[in-house]
């Protein structure tokens, strides 16, 4: 059967119609509306204060008035979109992390990395190379501080309680990490030190942090919170998870609040929103617009994000995060402020090409320098500028002979050693934000020049924020690399050291650049008075900075007896220094009520062999009460005593290899894998002990 086609509709031409003059005429109207509109909003978006939102439904943060701190300081800005997220990663990546000098050194640094691992036992290094590695000059720093990683330790005590993780369950290889048994946390009754009992135990094992009425236990990527309130067996109150790229790198306790620091690492190709943790299994998601990041733009790998967590419940309240690299971003909590600083560059280009322009005249060609000065205003990318300097200096470079060209670069690099001097700070400096705890809100931002060196060393204290930075050895080397085509690792020659002191608001109280120090700093400990820091250059002495709005900068120089010296301040101005002797450890006592002429007045060599204390160091305690330390053996110790600066020896005691020690109500705890023992009294007799 037929069946009808249907009716065709007829279209309308309305491209053939006539237009009528009052819709044009709307048209126009609406048009014109839109662009004032648009005007209106940028011209207004310049004057107001950035607008960040925060991780939670409806929350918005705002920057306070006056947070932008100094004049000209970079914004601290959160992203708009997922879009805007790649946009900026990708910008930083070309700026700072794609060119050829960086892939270079990268390529330079994983050689000289892997030659290190593979040296032949017992060849020592050639004498020039007189560096010793940051990570070390730390360590040796580190002595007498909180044991254990940022998130907690393996030990905490309270008020009749202590909370002890073995270590022979707890660190394991991680290739065993997946498939190693469940451990368990055991929990000691210490109220009356002669009865110390293990009275319970919780079912997983790890670093603690003792909350309000709780006990957390951090494990890889697990999360546990324990009630230990209401006696004991504890009970688990809620549990979380940090998922995969993710870590947990930060913990504390504040009053009724837990704030927990996760570092995520950026997918480039989804970057945001991130999922770094989840709370009894329900994810927990950060959007892109609560993610905050320093415009002009870095190199970014990272997001960093604190959480402020009732560790009753698990639920989270607030959370604010940074986009940041993880090789130097440094992020601290205190106790009313989270502070965070990363570096930030400048323009390098149009830096070099001023430097070459106002230092070089009469050592470069004058149409050499008429090209480079004409650089930093070319219409294009920073890293083809870069490719286009080295290609004018290292093509006339080469005409030159082998003579000459160390003449010139060694004259460029040393003239440049000076111009950084004044103007260090168009090269690199360090952005610092403080986010207030009350509002999550930024309440002040500032830079100073230089970047943070090492893990970045930024210490509170009553006087103020003290903050160090190192200037002038990329410039050195990118300068270098430039000229010569060559990049030497260990420039450290050319470093500036540059101290600052700022106020709650960050703004600068007083300042000091260029340290006389021979080279760069690369570790530093903080204390109430003073900072003490020193280089990676063997042989030099320590440093004590003084930081005080009437002077600030170097007070004195300690010089001790090994390069391998452990480093710990005491009480009432004394320091100590632990070193290798022979077969023997040695001590030395130092005096510091006066920075500038610090003596050594006390010294025992103790006849134990020092590769024990090495290898346990992290059971060092101190007491500054009593003015005793605890150096840890191969099993148990020693106590000494530097009273009335004197060093004097007290007693070899214990017979477990502690993990670790402290001193508590003037009794001495020891824990390790074989349990735990507990000495008191003048002669530190044993008053209890637990087996395991």
């Amino acid at each position: 059967m037929a069946v009808p086609l249907p009716e065709k509709k007829k279209k309308r031409r309305v491209h053939k119609d006539p237009v009528s003059p009052w819709l044009a005429i709307a048209i126009l109207a609406v048009f014109s509306l839109a662009i004032a509109v648009y005007l209106l909003a940028n011209h207004e978006r310049d004057a107001m204060p950035g607008r960040v939102i925060g991780g939670i439904p409806s929350a918005s943060v705002f920057l306070e008035n006056g947070a932008g701190g100094q004049e000209g300081v970079p914004d601290l800005l959160s992203f708009l979109s997922q879009d805007d997220f790649k946009n900026y990663l990708d910008a930083g990546r070309r700026a700072y992390a794609g060119g050829s000098f960086e892939a270079e050194k990268t390529a330079m640094e994983s050689v000289a990395a892997e030659a290190e691992k593979t040296k032949t036992a017992g060849k020592t290094s050639a004498p020039a190379d007189k560096i010793i590695d940051a990570l070390d000059a730390q360590k040796f720093f580190s002595l007498g501080l909180k044991s254990g990683s940022a998130a907690g330790d393996i030990i905490e005590s309270n008020a009749d309680r202590i909370y002890f993780s073995p270590q022979n369950q707890f660190y394991w290889p991680a290739s065993a990490i997946a498939t190693r048994p469940a451990g368990e946390t055991k929990i000691f009754d210490v109220g009356n030190p002669a009865q110390t009992a293990q009275v319970g135990t919780i079912p997983q094992d790890g670093n603690f942090l003792i909350l309000d009425g709780a006990l957390a236990v951090f494990l890889n990527n697990s999360l546990a919170v324990y009630d230990v309130s209401s006696g004991d067996p504890a009970s688990e109150i809620w549990r979380g998870r940090v998922n995969k790229g993710s870590q947990i790198i930060g913990s504390k306790s504040l009053g009724d609040k837990f704030y927990l620091t996760v570092k995520t690492e950026i997918d480039l190709a989804n970057p945001c929103p991130i999922k770094p943790l989840a709370i009894a299994d329900k994810m927990v998601m950060v959007d892109c617009s609560a993610i905050l990041h320093p415009e002009p733009v870095i190199f970014a790998d990272s997001v960093y994000t604190i959480f402020e967590i009732n560790p009753r419940s698990g639920q989270i309240s607030r959370d604010i995060s940074f986009a940041g690299n993880a090789d130097n971003f440094a992020l601290s909590i205190s106790d009313g402020a989270v502070l965070a600083a990363w570096p930030q560059a400048g323009d390098h280009i149009a830096f070099f090409t001023e430097f070459l322009s106002a230092k070089c005249k009469g050592l470069l060609p004058n149409y050499i320098l008429q090209r480079v000065s004409a650089l930093p205003g070319c219409g294009i990318s920073l890293a083809a500028k870069e490719f286009e300097l080295r290609g004018l200096l290292s093509g006339w470079f080469s005409t030159l002979d082998d003579s000459e060209q160390a003449r010139i670069s060694g004259e460029i690099v040393d003239r440049l050693g000076d111009y950084l001097r004044d103007n260090s700070q168009d090269f690199e400096q360090t952005g610092i934000v403080k986010i207030d705890l009350k509002t999550f809100s930024v309440a002040a931002q500032t830079e100073v020049a230089g970047r943070l060196a090492g893990n970045g060393f930024i210490g509170e204290s009553l006087s103020g924020l003290r903050v160090l930075t190192v200037s002038g050895t990329a410039a050195a080397q990118k300068m270098n690399w430039f000229v010569s085509g060559k990049i030497d690792l260990n420039e450290n020659e050319k470093t500036q050291n540059n101290a600052y002191l700022l106020d709650g608001q960050l703004r600068r109280i007083a300042s000091a650049r260029s340290l006389d120090l021979p080279s760069g700093i690369c570790a530093a400990r903080f204390t109430d008075d003073n900072v003490y820091a020193r280089t990676c250059r063997l042989g030099d002495p320590f440093y004590i900075l003084g930081f005080n709005a009437q002077a600030i900068g170097l007070r004195g120089r300690i010089s001790l007896p090994d390069d391998s010296s452990y480093f710990c301040p005491l009480a009432g101005d004394n320091l100590l220094a632990i070193s290798p002797n022979g077969r023997k450890t040695k001590l030395a006592l130092f005096d510091a009520v006066l920075s500038a002429r610090t003596e050594k007045i006390g010294e025992y060599n103790l006849n134990d062999y020092w590769v024990d204390f090495e290898a346990n160091r992290l059971a060092f305690a101190h007491d500054a009460q009593s003015k005793l330390v605890f150096l840890p053996s191969a099993r148990g110790g020693h106590v000494v005593s530097y009273k009335n600066g004197e060093i004097a020896f007290k007693k070899t005691l214990g017979d477990i290899t502690a993990s670790r020690a402290f001193f508590k109500d003037g009794n001495l705890y020891l824990a390790g894998d074989d349990g735990i023992e507990v000495f008191g009294g003048e002669d530190f007799a044993k008053l209890g002990s637990v087996k395991f």
